[in-house]
């Protein structure tokens, strides 16, 4: 057959399919007419379900001071006795993602001292918390929570008491209370009565849906003839216990949080020596009665850690290396409330870089 006339039938060929195609299209009209919305041959059999906005967000760190061999290192610090890199680095990175709050739990200066030496460092901490140039916290409209640890409340003194070497230092609580009382919430609830100036760091309060019961790990406890030099580690703990179940009974609390310096897991494991919680076991139960809904979130030395009863479950955050003089960089982790949700942990949402953020989602019920 000439070439010609093959290339000819080919396109001949072309042509009728062409036609059919279009025959069958102009057919298939009659069966579905054109609507004013597109029509899906292939509805999706798991649609996505809407989500609420996020109505709450708040992070939380701890542990931002030097350690001793640094003090005189310049490079490191000044007279604040916080490690100044990382911290502006906490502020402006804290700023950027924009929670509702951001609690700093304690040892935010190297303190264990004396009160004169505590009351330096404070003074000159807040004034770089304070500095616009410094700190993009200054001024925004992030709560700012601040509370102390045993950094700025306990004094060094090995006196050959076996596992403990820090002691309640008298005044302390009204030192921290001159420099940073600004900070705590206008509308918290908080102790009255007899020693209740050396209670004003345990606190509570109410945002959206979600109470936050806040506590001063290392209340401060006058020396006896049992305890010479005082007991370290005490919460103000019937009150604590009495405002979890208080919250538990209010049907607009979906969510409670207890935040504190010092923990009383660490890795899964209960401390209630001088690396934990002397009552953590008692708090502990009260949260087990009262079923799963509060959440444990604590930071120390320095791990930051949720710890949601009954079960014990623990999720643990190493520190991160900073550049100068080898100090650490904690983790920040930043979580997230929706109104209608239950909590999941979401490892695939762990940023190593620059700083750990963890959100912890809610995703559908």
């Amino acid at each position: 057959m000439p070439y010609n006339l093959l290339k000819y039938q080919k396109f001949l060929v072309w042509i009728g399919l062409l036609i059919s195609l279009l025959f069958c299209l102009w057919l298939s009209s009659f069966f579905y007419p054109p609507q004013n919305k597109s029509i899906t041959f292939f509805p999706n059999p798991y649609p996505e379900k809407p989500r609420d906005s996020v109505i709450y967000s708040f992070a939380f760190i701890g542990c931002n001071r030097v350690d001793m061999e640094d003090l005189n290192n310049p490079m490191a610090t000044d007279s604040s006795t916080a490690n100044r890199y990382v911290l502006k680095r906490i502020f402006n990175e804290v700023a950027k993602e924009k929670p509702n709050a951001l609690f700093l739990l304690g040892d935010i200066v190297f303190g264990l001292r004396s009160t004169l030496e505590l009351d330096r460092s404070l003074y000159h901490w807040k004034k770089h918390f304070e500095d616009p140039q410094f700190s993009r916290l200054s001024g925004s409209d992030i709560e700012v929570i601040l509370v102390p640890g045993n950094h700025e409340q306990l004094y060094y003194r090995d006196v050959g008491v076996k596992g403990h070497f820090e002691w309640p230092l008298k005044e302390a609580q009204s030192t921290w209370i001159k420099h940073l009382g600004g900070y705590l919430p206008k509308d918290r609830d908080y102790i009255s009565g007899k020693d209740s100036i050396e209670q004003q760091s345990t606190f509570s309060f109410v945002r959206q849906n979600t109470a936050f019961i806040v506590m001063n790990t290392d209340t401060y406890v006058a020396p006896t003839p049992d305890h010479p030099y005082g007991l370290e580690g005490q919460i103000p703990l019937e009150w604590i216990q009495d405002k979890i179940i208080s919250y538990r009974q209010n049907s607009k609390i979906e969510h409670i949080f207890i935040l504190g310096h010092k923990p009383y897991y660490i890795f899964d494991i209960p401390f209630t020596g001088h690396s934990g919680l002397p009552q953590g076991k008692a708090l502990w139960e009260t949260m087990k009665k009262i079923g799963s809904s509060p959440c444990f979130l604590l930071i120390s030395m320095p791990i930051c850690e949720c710890i949601l009863p009954p079960m014990g479950l623990t999720r643990s955050l190493p520190e991160t290396e900073a550049v100068l003089g080898q100090q650490h960089f904690l983790v920040t982790p930043l979580l997230k409330l929706w109104p209608m949700d239950k909590f999941n942990w979401y490892p695939k949402d762990l940023i190593r870089e620059p700083h750990t953020i963890l959100r912890l989602r809610k995703t559908p019920l």
